[in-house]
Parts: C-alpha cells; structure tokens; sequence
C-alpha cells in the first residue's frame, strides 16, 4: 500500500475518535487527557488482533489475500456508510459521572474497526509498526483536537464523520483492488 494511501486510511478512522471526543469533553473537561490516551490505546491494540487474525487468514488464503484484504476495506466502508455507529456511541446529556466502564465501552465502540484494517493490513502486507504507531497518533491527536473543539463541532460535524470515513475507506479498498485488477 502506498504511503499516501495508508495516510488517509489513517486519518479517516480518526473520524469517529474525533466527534465522539468532541461529544465528550464538554461534559467531562477534567478528563480529557484520560480520554485520549484512553482512545489511543484502544485504537493502536485493536489492528494488532486484527493483524494476528489477517495474517493466519493470509497463509490460509494465499496470494488471495490481497484481494480480500481490499475487498475488506470497502466492506467496512459501507457499513460506516450505512450505520449509525456513532450517534449510538455518544453519551445522552444526562450522564452525570465519568464511568471508567463509560470509557472503556466507548473506547471499544470506536476501535472495533480497526480489527478489520489489521486483517486488511496483514493481508496487504502494509508494514505493521508504522501502521500501529501512525494510528496511535492520529487517535491521541484526533481526541485531544475533539477534545478543544468540544461539542460545537460535534453538533456540526458528528453526524457526517462516519459517513465520511466509510467513503474514504470505501475509496482505499475500491483503490487497491483497481491496483491488483487494472494495474493501476
């Protein structure tokens, strides 16, 4: 994968890292720092099993994995197109406490797809260590920016992040199968 290609991978599965800190900060500022390390970590651990999974399915599928770590990509697209995974990922206003088990859960909620980008990474053979740290950064930095920006941005932006990364990722897989099939 071009390096160009893994730069707006990245920068789009900080979308829905960005708008759910922004979501967050203004009902929580004391924790902003705790919520961004918090996301980052889960964001950086979630490729690693993915990759674990992507590269056992790789010696499984051969030199198919290529075309299913592609086809991967723009399946996770459309489902970031097509759902509503961040609006269910917010806190209502009514959440008067900062439950460690709010964070976690909501760090979850955000990371799951980056298991998938491992598979993909793993069957693409996208080099695993820049990936990780380049994804750990954008999360951090993602939520430290929601986190100033608070909830203006959220109430703006929150409800096209995910649609958004679901085009950019759709687009990077469409991309590299263009570049198995056609030579691109």
């Amino acid at each position: 994968m071009p390096p160009a290609l893994l730069v707006a991978l990245v920068l789009a599965l900080g979308l829905d890292t960005l708008s759910v800190s922004a979501a967050l900060a203004p009902r929580f500022p004391q924790h902003r720092l705790r919520i961004a390390t918090t996301f980052a970590l889960f964001e950086a651990v979630m490729p690693l099993i993915g990759i674990g999974i992507g590269r056992l399915l790789g010696h499984a599928l051969g030199t198919a994995g290529d075309t299913v770590g592609a086809v991967l990509l723009v399946a996770l697209g459309g489902y970031f197109l097509f759902s509503s995974h961040a609006e269910e990922a917010t806190p209502t206003a009514e959440s008067s406490g900062f439950a460690g088990w709010l964070l976690i859960g909501l760090g979850l909620s955000i990371s799951l797809d980056e298991v998938a980008v491992g598979i993909s990474f793993a069957l693409l053979g996208v080099p695993i260590i820049p990936a990780v740290v380049a994804i750990l950064a954008q999360a951090f930095i993602f939520s430290l920016i929601g986190s100033s920006l608070g909830q203006g941005l959220s109430r703006r932006f929150g409800g096209v992040a995910e649609p958004l990364a679901g085009i950019v990722l759709a687009l990077l897989g469409l991309f590299q199968l263009g570049r198995l099939f056609l030579g691109w």
